[in-house]
Formats: structure tokens, sequence, C-alpha cells
């Protein structure tokens, strides 16, 4: 976590002991100076948010009431301002679709739009069995990213135009993409495959087929409610069945796959979840078809927030999603996607050591396992008359 520029404002408010970077409420300051997305200033309470710039912005936490449980709203200082803006982002997008009596998760089409900066990093080639599209970068960030923003881009492309996807260059993440495309029934070539075709213009392939590509500057981040939809209303085939899925689901991270927040007493509540009937699972040893069988069996989902707790949306409706989250560092992915698909959210805060930051993200934290465990099996007690 950088600090934000010194601003004169900000500077005043420090040396006044009004305001104090970092996680300063109650501690003798009744505002805290953080940085936005956008290298932007703001001053949060527990009230509000206050963009400090040419064009104020002001976000009353009462605003928020109806879309945000209590839970988040305790820690509503701790969020990232631009997370706040995402979530308004997402509300739009929702009572967009339902001008049009389009209901979770039908989208009008017509109003998707690409981000520039992933449309931009497309290059297009004409074949005489369709258009091939190519990646400039493989450089799209973890699994999240993959789930949550490129792949309903070409789910989108894939209904607008007679879409191929090239797996040149894809190098490790060819397979996924793989199993991406059986999924959703979407051609693809594999690298080895020569073909020979012509490059066609972003231009023309915007005009030519009605794409809708966002501005640069435009507030287009993950998760939104298109993007869910998208990749909920036209999943076309799941991975076969296997005896084995489980309805009760706690997801590990393999060693070495991700850094930060560890959770210090994991092993401990394994075994307790293992005793309640639970099965771990890595997902990275999974295609994304199984990843999507997998989370579309479960009806309790616990995890350390991450990328693979975003699978959430595949589960059913009214599957309950716990995320187990550092209390120095909560970002709004698995909530919004869980809230947005129609499960149940449970946020579980655990207490962050004072050791390094990395990432961004504490180091270690631990959580309280007996209110957890005894929510779970609430739970599980309540719904045994429904298996």
């Amino acid at each position: 976590m950088s600090k934000p520029k010194n601003s004169i404002i900000s500077k005043f408010l420090i040396r006044a002991k009004i305001a104090k970077y970092g996680y300063e409420l109650n501690k003798g300051f009744p505002l805290e100076i953080r940085e936005g997305g956008d290298k932007s200033i703001w001053l949060l309470s527990s009230y509000f948010l206050l963009k400090l710039s040419l064009r104020p912005q002001l976000i009353l936490k009462k605003d928020l009431l109806n879309y945000t449980p209590k839970n988040i709203l305790k820690i509503f200082n701790r969020i990232n301002p631009r997370c706040w803006k995402i979530i308004k982002h997402s509300v739009y997008q929702k009572e967009l679709s339902e001008i049009f009596s389009l209901y979770f998760p039908t989208i009008e089409i017509n109003n998707y739009e690409i981000p520039s900066r992933y449309f931009s990093a497309l290059d297009f080639h004409k074949y005489e069995f369709g258009i091939i599209v190519e990646f400039k970068t493989v450089n799209f960030g973890g699994f999240g990213h993959l789930n949550m923003e490129i792949f309903p881009i070409l789910v989108y492309l894939s209904i607008k135009l007679p879409l191929v996807i090239s797996l040149y260059g894809l190098g490790s993440q060819k397979d996924t993409f793989k199993s991406f495309c059986k999924s959703y029934g979407i051609k693809f070539i594999d690298s080895t495959d020569l073909l020979s075709g012509s490059n066609v213009s972003s231009d023309l392939i915007i005009s030519k087929y009605g794409l809708k590509v966002a501005s640069l500057n435009a507030n287009y981040d993950y998760p939104n409610y298109n993007n869910i939809c998208l990749m909920l209303n036209h999943l076309c085939k799941l991975a076969p069945e296997r005896d084995n899925y489980n309805k009760y689901i706690y997801v590990r991270r393999k060693e070495g796959t991700s850094t930060g927040r560890k959770l210090d007493n994991e092993e401990e509540l394994v075994k307790q979840l293992i005793n309640l009937g639970f099965e771990i699972i890595c997902p990275e040893e999974y295609s994304f078809q199984e990843q999507i069988s997998i989370f579309y069996n479960s009806r309790i989902v616990i995890g350390v927030s991450g990328s693979a707790l975003l699978n959430g949306i595949y589960c059913q409706k009214n599957a309950d999603i716990f995320e187990l989250v550092p209390d120095l560092d909560f970002r709004p992915g698995v909530w919004l996607s869980t809230v947005i698909s129609e499960k149940q959210y449970h946020l579980v805060l655990g207490k962050s050591f004072k050791g390094k930051m990395i990432d961004l993200k504490p180091e270690s934290f631990l959580i309280e396992i007996p209110s957890l465990l005894e929510k779970v099996e609430k739970i599980i007690n309540s719904k045994k008359h429904l298996n």
C-alpha cells in the first residue's frame, strides 16, 4: 500500500491531527487519507468518502445500505475507494438491463461494452471459416481476471461474430483457454495449425459486427453485472459428472501459487471441516470445465479471499459462500460476484498480524474457528431436508 501524494489539503489535515494515512479511525483521528485507483486522494470516515480533486465526489454510507451487507458496512472505511465506484457501476448495469425487462442472468447484448484496454490487445484475422482472434499479450493477471474480464469478452465476441480463438502464444494458459472454449462452444485452433489469412483492422470489426468498445477511461472493472451474466447465461457444457463431487468444499491454495493472505490456523480449520463432510479442493489441479462442475454441485464453499472463490458464480442459487479475509485487506471481487449471482455471502474477518505486507496483502492472519463452524453447522442442519 503506497502512501498518497502529499497535497496541500492532506498535509494540513495531518498536521492538524484531523486525519492520518492508513487505518486510523477510532485511534484519535476522525478521518483517514487513502489513495484511489487513479492516484486520487480520498478522505474516509465511518459515514462517507470524499474525493479531493477539481471535481470532488462524495459517497455516503447510507446510499449503499440496500446493496451492502451489514458486516461489510462495519469496515466501510477499510475498503479501497475505487471499489465503491465498481459497486455503483455494477448497480447501474443491473438497472439498465431491467429497463428492458431482462432479469438475471439475461442482459441486452447491445448494451455490453468491451473495455478498450482489452480490445486493443486483440488482433483479428479473416479466414474462410470465420474471424480468428489472437492475443498480442498474455499478461492477463491471475485466474480471476481471466474468468471475470477476459473470458466474458470472448463470449460476447462469439455472440456477435463467427469467432475462432487462436491459442498461439498462450503458453501455460493454453489448456485453460481450451477448456473455456469447450465449455462455451467456441471454436479454437491450436498453435500447431498453420493457416494463412488476411489481417482485419479493429475498426472494421467494430463497424461490421456492431461492437461497442468503451472509452479508455470508462469505469469498467471486474466484477460487473454484465460480465457475470454472460458467463452464466451462455454456458453450454459442464464437465462429465464425477462421483466424488462434494456439496461442501473448502477451497485451498497450492503452496507457492499465491503471496500474502496466509491463514495461519488453516490446518486446524481443515480438520474440523473434514469432520463435517467437507472436501478440500485445490482448483489449480482441475480444468476450467471441471472447476465449473465442482462449484455447480457445491452448496457451501469456504476459502481464503482470492481468485478461486470467484468460481462461486457457478454455484446454484442460494448456495453459501464464506470468504475468509484479513481485516486489513478487503477487496470487493468475491463479495460482489457472489451477491450479483444471487448466492449467500458470508464475510469472515480475521486478525492480521503486524508482519510485512506482500503485494499490498497482509502476510498472514487468523480467524476465530468456533464461530465459523457454528454458522456452517447451522446451515448444514437447515438444508438437510432439502438434500
